[in-house]
């Protein structure tokens, strides 16, 4: 009724409550980078807001007049139903915000507490996907106990007429190697 509540951790994260929050320390919920983040062609139905169509390229689920159909997806660009840029990529990353010990915050009360950052943009879940993958491979699968942060990156091209495009991207945490995000990751793998 009065607009957003702030999550605790917010005002540990802005120094400044004027400042614009451009990372989250995060942890992954799952080891397996495609059930961290999943990302398919979706169509929504403008009024209520339910998927009509969900493809990933190559079939799709698809609501007919007949009921649930599964079809060929020919992706956006070459689907009939997909005109005026209805169908776009649709990514969910699943991460558990963690602000760490230290801040002042009971970080223990909700364990299994997920949020879930939502995108359109196919800069963002292009670079979310390649991100989990290679932080899978190099930790030899600890995806899930590795120390991580999202964060907002800009980017200019000839094609944006050199505006910024905004992107999430994750990385390890601020002040912290790959080979020290490793050793926590270990850590907590063998605590668990």
């Amino acid at each position: 009724k009065d607009g957003w509540v702030l999550h605790p951790v917010d005002e540990v994260l802005r120094k400044d409550s004027s400042a614009k929050l451009r990372s989250i320390p995060v942890r992954l919920l799952f080891g397996d980078p495609d059930l961290s983040l999943r990302a398919k062609y979706t169509l929504f139905e403008r009024t209520t807001g339910r998927p009509l169509c969900v493809g990933d390229g190559e079939s799709c689920r698809r609501v007919t007049s007949s009921g649930m159909q599964s079809l060929p997806c020919p992706a956006p660009h070459a689907c009939s139903l997909a005109v005026a840029g209805a169908c776009k990529p649709y990514g969910r990353l699943h991460v558990r915000i963690d602000a760490g010990e230290g801040a002042g915050i009971e970080v223990g009360c909700d364990e299994l507490g997920s949020f879930v950052f939502r995108t359109t943009g196919f800069n963002s879940i292009r670079t979310l996907l390649a991100r989990l993958h290679y932080f899978h491979a190099v930790s030899g699968g600890l995806l899930a106990t590795l120390p991580l942060e999202l964060r907002l990156r800009g980017k200019s091209t000839a094609m944006s007429h050199r505006a910024p495009i905004y992107y999430v991207d994750l990385t390890t945490r601020t002040g912290s190697t790959l080979a020290q995000a490793m050793v926590l990751a270990k850590e907590l793998h063998e605590a668990r």
